[in-house]
């Protein structure tokens, strides 16, 4: 056989070895799946239009594991003197999906409202609560980050149900 071929054959055949032996190794296997899952980022910033934080809200979440994440929404908004500050943190679960997802929040909203006196006899009224919300609906997270979703708030008044939608970008 000319030396050509002996130098082919040997190449062909450390070729093979080295392709045979990397599929059988257990670890390079889980190496090259988790290349080809989608990367999701931790950090994402969003604004609400009626959710968590009320009639808007401006929010943030930490993503502890592709699954797994905490955050809050919190907003402010001044109406006829009347002023409404809501903070909303949650602990949040995608059991279902990466990109395309379901998820559920639950945590707690705290809700300061404060209407200022108009007039010295008066001194106006201030109060402070608390309550709980569990919402649930569907997320794309990807570089852009849209949730559709539904809610419950319970509190003093009783329960009522509730939506939102959420538009943001992760980092």
């Amino acid at each position: 056989m000319p030396r050509s071929n002996l130098r082919t054959v040997g190449t062909l055949l450390a070729v093979l070895s080295v392709s045979v032996g990397a599929s059988a190794d257990p670890g390079v296997a889980i190496h090259a799946a988790a290349a080809r899952a989608p990367s999701l980022h931790r950090h994402s910033i969003y604004l609400e239009a009626l959710g968590k934080g009320g009639v808007w809200g401006l929010g943030y979440d930490y993503r502890l594991t592709p699954r797994l994440a905490i955050g809050a929404v919190g907003s402010y908004l001044g109406l006829d003197g009347q002023r409404l500050l809501t903070f909303a943190p949650y602990v949040s679960l995608a059991p279902i999906g990466l990109r395309h997802r379901w998820f559920i929040d639950v945590g707690p909203q705290l809700v300061d409202v404060a209407t200022p006196s108009p007039v010295p006899e008066w001194s106006g009224t201030h109060s402070t609560g608390i309550g709980g919300e569990v919402s649930s609906g569907y997320e794309y997270r990807g570089r852009v980050v849209v949730r559709v979703y539904a809610m419950a708030v319970a509190g003093g008044s009783g329960i009522a149900p509730w939506f939102g939608t959420s538009l943001g970008g992760a980092l």
